[in-house]
């Protein structure tokens, strides 16, 4: 019924209720059904749900393809985030495909080859074969000091969910984690649980990046990012998710506040605080009345707390960046979520394959809004961050420099790539690039740019 709506919100929940009803089997069945891959298989799939590519990723599963979904769908985000190559929006796969079938997938290209020839198979293995030095070379590049030709100063730091990343967070040499999703604390849970749950998953990822700052983002369950027992919406992306369920469900914000100064207290000067899907001031207003109400708390009950943490919002709402004048005043700095912003400011779910060729985070509306955000940034003293997957595109990355980004953020993996093309470049080079990509009208406009800019620079 959900399927044959007609209403795309509507069959999109269609994943959801098949994952309950799977649960529901598999609790109800006289055997236990496994995903366990013994051989490293790849799974073919209409759909994976966040909690299913978490439970995956420790059974020697090594690819997903999917029919569903986006390149920016949280499952996505997340098979990449821990390895795993994934490729999404494979329209009729399933039908195309038997079990127990050989199949090549290129996570970078969004490529599955079924039944490779011999000579397909040899290239793959002759790929493999150089995995090794490639790394190595990846090591390198991270190794050297993050300056331009021109010896500007840039920084790259990790978007990480997952105490599994550390490793990569460390590897790929990262300045320190951009965005720490927390709530992947409970994603496998039908509840939020108790506050030393958190203070150890804080306090373990604090104590294993060195003294690089973290920034901390309060919850964000909704969209895609389901928590158990929660509340069932027409159009989770734009519902009760963010700071809006946090000032609603006050013991839960207490709790991660809490937390969250309390392991501030132990690390101090490295943890920063970030808010996500603000829409008004007064959601600003209100947060900070919580967090005073928490520290003079803690501080009554002997705990250890910072003066100020600094404060920042996830600007990924359309109104926000509009008004970005006007909260300037009231935060510490800004960071530009370029995932959620995409999708709001071009009116294209990012998790619908049926449009994915709309959905294009380098659309020049975006890079106009990106541009003024930077400019009141620049004008109020206070640094401006990107830590959606806009950032993890090395051209893309230079551009967001160029209009004055003052740091980037993305999965670890993406980091070589990255700064192996800032490293090659001036700031000049950067700012010349931003010139060109703010006069474009179209997206293919800024395709051709991007093409030629880097063409030119190698």
């Amino acid at each position: 019924r959900l399927a044959d709506s007609g209403n795309a919100v509507m069959a999109d929940r269609m994943i959801d209720l098949a994952d309950i009803r799977n649960q529901l089997v598999e609790a109800a069945g006289t055997k236990t059904a496994s995903f366990v891959s013994k051989n490293g298989d790849i799974l073919v799939s209409d759909e994976i749900s966040p909690r299913e590519v978490i439970q995956l990723s420790h059974q020697n599963i090594k690819g997903f393809v999917m029919e569903q979904g986006g390149n920016t769908s949280h499952a996505a985000i997340i098979a990449r985030s821990v390895g795993i190559p994934a490729v999404v929006g494979a329209k009729g796969i399933m039908k195309q495909i038997e079990n127990q079938r050989i199949i090549c997938l290129d996570g970078e290209r969004g490529l599955v080859s079924i039944n490779p020839s011999p000579h397909t198979r040899k290239r793959v293995e002759q790929f493999y074969a150089g995995q090794t030095q490639i790394l190595q070379d990846k090591l390198d590049i991270c190794r050297k000091e993050s300056v331009t030709k021109d010896g500007e100063a840039f920084v790259i730091r990790a978007n990480v969910e997952f105490l599994e990343e550390l490793d990569n967070v460390r590897q790929f040499k990262a300045e320190g984690i951009g965005l720490l999703r927390t709530e992947s604390i409970y994603l496998n849970r039908e509840q939020f649980g108790s506050m030393q749950d958190q203070i150890s998953f804080y306090g373990e990822i604090l104590s294993k990046t060195d003294e690089d700052p973290v920034v901390i983002r309060l919850f964000d369950v909704g969209g895609d990012k389901f928590q158990g027992a929660r509340i069932a919406e027409q159009n989770p992306f734009l519902g009760w998710r963010g700071i809006r369920m946090l000032l609603d469900e006050h013991n839960v914000l207490q709790e991660q506040l809490r937390a969250i100064l309390i392991s501030a207290g132990k690390h101090p000067g490295r943890v920063k605080l970030l808010v996500p899907m603000v829409s008004t001031l007064n959601e600003i207003k209100e947060l900070k009345e919580e967090i005073t109400k928490c520290r003079q708390d803690l501080i009554e009950e002997g705990f250890s707390v910072e003066e100020k943490i600094p404060l920042g919002i996830m600007v990924e709402i359309p109104s926000v960046a509009i008004q970005v004048e006007h909260f300037a005043p009231e935060v510490d700095f800004f960071s530009i979520g370029t995932n959620d912003l995409t999708q709001y400011l071009l009116a294209v779910d990012r998790g619908n394959a049926l449009i994915s060729k709309l959905y294009n985070q380098a659309h020049p509306s975006m890079w106009r809004l990106i541009d003024y955000i930077a400019e009141v940034a620049k004008k109020h003293g206070i640094p401006v961050d990107v830590c959606g997957e806009l950032a993890s595109n090395p051209v893309a990355a230079a551009c967001l420099l160029g209009l004055g980004v003052s740091s980037l953020s993305m999965s670890p993996v993406h980091i070589p790539a990255v700064k192996a093309l800032l490293l090659k470049c001036t700031q000049s080079d950067f700012k010349k690039l931003a010139k060109s990509v703010q006069q474009c009208k179209e997206i293919d406009e800024v395709e051709t740019v991007f093409y030629n800019w880097k063409d030119n620079l190698i």
